[in-house]
């Protein structure tokens, strides 16, 4: 009969133990990166006072006390992620099983099974409250960064943009206006003194505006395409497949019109995904964009039969990274599947607002 018994406070106590040493062995396996100013260190030090004072407290005989540890405990995974909640989980669980095995506390009572059990359910307890917290510490602070090499991405993303602009207005259109003005002033000086001549050079002026005119118009397409703006994602993508070398199917099904933002993102997601088609997967590849519209989500898919590559050694180019900062800048998400000889698979997710 007391098998059963045995065998649970044995698995128990090999449980506990586990919980205790082997976090605390990882979390401090290396030391932290930076040095610790005077203001951090002066605060890891009152945390450890305070945790080992409400420890020694918990060893009085009301089992209200016990729960006095939580707070302090809560405070050193929030402020110092799994070093802290480790080492408050050891001064914590050190002194209930000091306490316990000195009659202490209000596990010190009872039978020593009952002691036994009663320490090992605190103990998990414990350990498992602030390695959770510090778990989500983590992962706010992991979410936190990605959020600030996103922002750092669009903000140089947008800078090169910007200077592509300027130099194609500079070397482009810029220049063709400098040269329609010298030639309307010549043509002005030629007008007084040979009509005939004069005239045949504005014909000459008037057709060069019309080049600079359709420079500016190539541009500005390249800014925002006036086919999205003013017919939606399906006709941005269908005009924008005329201009791909690879032969592109487009297909929507129950798409409408939504923000410009949730359009701009799809759009240039896919007509992205699309130029990489062309750069990457082969001459003879084609491609079919396929968009729905599901709950309150805009779903999309570029999808080729090109070569594919391998996920796992091959490194994503700047063009992925900016499709994907570019949807998860609206709320969505994106994903890439391929293999090697298998084509390659872009889907997306973006949120209707």
């Amino acid at each position: 009969r007391t098998l059963p018994y045995v065998w649970r406070t044995w698995w128990l106590g090999d449980f506990s133990g586990a919980l205790i040493l082997l976090p605390f062995a990882l979390a401090w396996s290396t030391l932290p990166a930076r040095p610790w100013s005077w203001a951090r260190a002066a605060e890891a030090s009152l945390m450890v006072a305070v945790v080992t004072g409400l420890s020694v407290l918990q060893l009085g005989r009301p089992m209200l006390l016990s729960a006095l540890v939580f707070p302090a405990l809560i405070w050193a995974a929030l402020d110092f992620g799994l070093r802290g909640a480790t080492v408050a989980i050891t001064i914590i669980c050190g002194f209930a099983i000091w306490g316990t095995t000195n009659s202490l506390g209000p596990f010190g009572v009872g039978s020593i099974n009952i002691r036994l059990l009663e320490t090992q359910l605190f103990i998990a307890t414990v350990s498992l409250t602030g390695l959770a917290i510090a778990a989500l510490v983590a992962e706010r602070a992991r979410l936190a960064e990605h959020i600030r090499a996103s922002r750092a991405r669009l903000v140089a993303t947008s800078d090169l943009a910007r200077q592509r602009l300027e130099r194609d207005l500079h070397d482009g259109a810029q220049q063709g206006i400098l040269g329609l003005r010298l030639k309307l002033t010549q043509a002005a000086a030629m007008l007084a003194n040979d009509p005939q001549e004069g005239q045949r050079l504005l014909a000459t002026i008037e057709g060069q505006m019309d080049g600079v005119l359709e420079e500016l118009r190539c541009l500005a397409h390249g800014v925002y395409p006036p086919t999205l703006r003013e017919h939606g994602v399906i006709s941005g993508l269908r005009s924008a497949a005329l201009r791909i070398t690879s032969p592109v199917m487009v297909h929507g099904v129950g798409v409408g019109r939504y923000s410009q933002a949730t359009e701009a993102a799809v759009y240039f997601a896919c007509l992205e995904a699309l130029q990489n088609v062309v750069k990457h997967a082969g001459p003879d590849a084609t491609a079919e964009v396929r968009l729905r519209q599901h709950d309150n989500d805009l779903h999309f898919e570029v999808i080729d039969s090109g070569t594919g590559f391998d996920p796992d050694t091959t490194r994503l180019g700047a063009g992925m990274a900016n499709m994907r900062d570019r949807v998860e800048a609206v709320g969505g998400t994106l994903t890439v599947d391929t293999q090697p000889r298998a084509g390659t698979t872009v889907r997306g997710r973006v949120p209707i607002r």
